[in-house]
């Protein structure tokens, strides 16, 4: 019996283990610097291997044994279905089959036994060093091809024949993805149900869940699973962002080695979120230790921990969801169209590098906000009394302590319009704080893509000399740029439409 797996192995060109090649990497490295007794040279490698062996259960025994088993299971059901193939061993034919079986394993389940790859050398180094999980990104892509064009082949021949039954010709590859995409919006619509009580009501929840959190901007807090349908939106949104060419170069770069990564940010002094990694005015030997801290920083927090440590800020759903293995999805998953067109926008006319004091007091103003949003009055007013710049916050947080009173939102919606109370901006979302920044002509050229619904988030925060007044009575009646703003604004002197109160980042129309 284990002779015969052995060949069947062999005839699909597989591998019982994990490959050599994810193993001796950083060991080679670790053993070369202490050879030549380069003990700070040591470190990161040592790091690496640490992992390694930390990873060893799964990486080396789990996986190797859950694809062996699988391949397996296909060969047998392929010599049942062609008896053919069992009489005749290391047949063309038969190696042929088998190959297509193993790689299908590999595609499914990654860590690609590079050695197989019909690649040129130099180019398969080259991919394995800069890219990051180069066999199991490989993997997927190369089996979703397969399985969509699957598709296309397998309609064609319906389409053709105009014969139904063709669809039990669907390849493996097809059915798998059917199967996976499946799988990850249930699991997503589950978490979904459990966090907030609500089921899955757009088509995206399926793909990225809500927690029942807010960001700033009052968009949804949502989370990713660990499935690779992640990697369209997140290709797409480069795309509609930087273009074809810089999009796709931008999501490739994102997927090299993160030492690269990494030692590109130090060259240009910023870190992924734009602060800088250490003032140009600080004596040598601090650069020296700032440096080393970004890479501590880099390499002994797991992306795991990372995204716990976050989400711990945001609030109980969002930690739960982190700590399930679900990561929070990026901003522009949230954000509507708009609110995406407004902060790339405003990225391009106000974002620059960061001091690391000005990163730490926005850290510290943002906890205040997210406090402030999750109804923490107390806590949030507590944290407010350490800085002192916000005092304004804290007098925006203690008149809504006052207004606590109001526990309905109907009254508290009825008082602020009566009271004409302004927020202060704690309870403005930060969409609107960058919109209500532009200059008029920017504003003027966005109000004329917004369809009524951002109209009515947007047009009261517009500059004066566009609207005259917040009863938005000035130039734009007068001299409406389109359609949809002439009839809004005639809605809003006619009394159908009324400015918006945001009460923790959340907007209510009182009609």
């Amino acid at each position: 019996e284990e002779r015969t797996i052995v060949r069947y192995i062999e005839e699909g060109g597989g591998t019982p283990g994990m490959s050599e090649t994810w193993r001796i990497q950083t060991r080679r490295a670790l053993e070369k610097a202490l050879a030549k007794k380069n003990y700070v040279g040591a470190a990161i490698p040592f790091v690496g291997e640490t992992m390694n062996k930390i990873m060893a259960p799964f990486m080396e025994h789990y996986i190797p044994a859950m694809k062996i088993t699988a391949y397996l299971h296909d060969v047998r059901a392929t010599l049942e279905r062609n008896p053919e193939l069992a009489k005749d061993e290391y047949s063309v034919d038969r190696q042929r089959e088998f190959q297509k079986l193993w790689t299908r394993v590999e595609d499914r389940y990654g860590q690609v036994f590079y050695r197989t790859l019909p690649w040129n050398k130099f180019v398969k180094d080259i991919g394995i060093v800069s890219s990051l999980s180069l066999g199991w990104n490989l993997g997927f892509f190369r089996g979703f091809g397969k399985g969509v064009r699957g598709y296309g082949d397998t309609l064609a021949e319906v389409i053709a024949t105009r014969d139904i039954k063709k669809l039990r010709n669907l390849p493996q590859e097809s059915i798998l993805l059917a199967t996976y995409a499946a799988t990850s919006f249930a699991m997503n619509a589950i978490l979904q149900t459990v966090l907030t009580g609500e089921p899955p009501d757009e088509p995206k929840d399926l793909l990225a869940p809500k927690t029942g959190d807010s960001w700033p901007d009052g968009s949804p807090v949502r989370v990713m699973g660990p499935y690779y349908l992640r990697e369209f939106p997140a290709y797409f949104a480069h795309l509609r962002k930087e273009g074809l060419v810089t999009g796709s170069y931008e999501y490739l770069r994102n997927k090299t080695q993160p030492m690269f990564s990494m030692l590109g940010q130090m060259y240009a002094n910023e870190d992924y979120w734009g602060v800088e990694i250490s003032s140009p005015f600080d004596p040598f030997y601090q650069r020296i230790v700032n440096n080393l801290k970004f890479i501590g920083r880099q390499y002994l927090q797991p992306i795991s921990f990372q995204q716990l440590k976050r989400a711990l800020t945001i609030g109980k759903p969002s930690t739960v969801a982190a700590a399930l293995g679900w990561t929070l999805a990026p901003r522009y998953v949230s954000q509507t169209r708009m609110q995406q067109i407004i902060g790339n926008r405003y990225d391009e006319l106000y974002e620059r590098t960061r001091t690391r004091e000005e990163a730490e007091a926005s850290k510290e103003k943002s906890k205040i906000r997210q406090l402030y949003w999750r109804g923490k009055l107390d806590e949030a007013l507590e944290e407010a009394q350490k800085l002192p710049e916000t005092s304004r916050v804290r007098k925006a947080i203690e008149k809504r302590k006052e207004l606590s009173l109001y526990v309905d939102e109907d009254q508290m919606i009825e008082f602020l319009s009566d009271n004409k109370l302004e927020d202060m901006n704690i309870d403005i979302p930060s969409d609107i704080m960058q919109f209500r920044r532009f200059p008029d002509h920017e504003q003027l050229h966005l109000l004329k893509l917004m369809d009524r619904n951002d109209l009515q988030r947007y047009i009261w925060y517009a500059k004066v000399s566009l609207i005259g007044s917040q009863d938005v009575r000035g130039s734009l009646i007068d001299d409406p740029p389109n359609r949809k703003i002439k009839k809004f604004v005639e809605d809003v002197m006619a009394g159908k439409e009324t400015k918006p109160e945001f009460i923790m980042g959340r907007m209510y129309v009182n009609k």
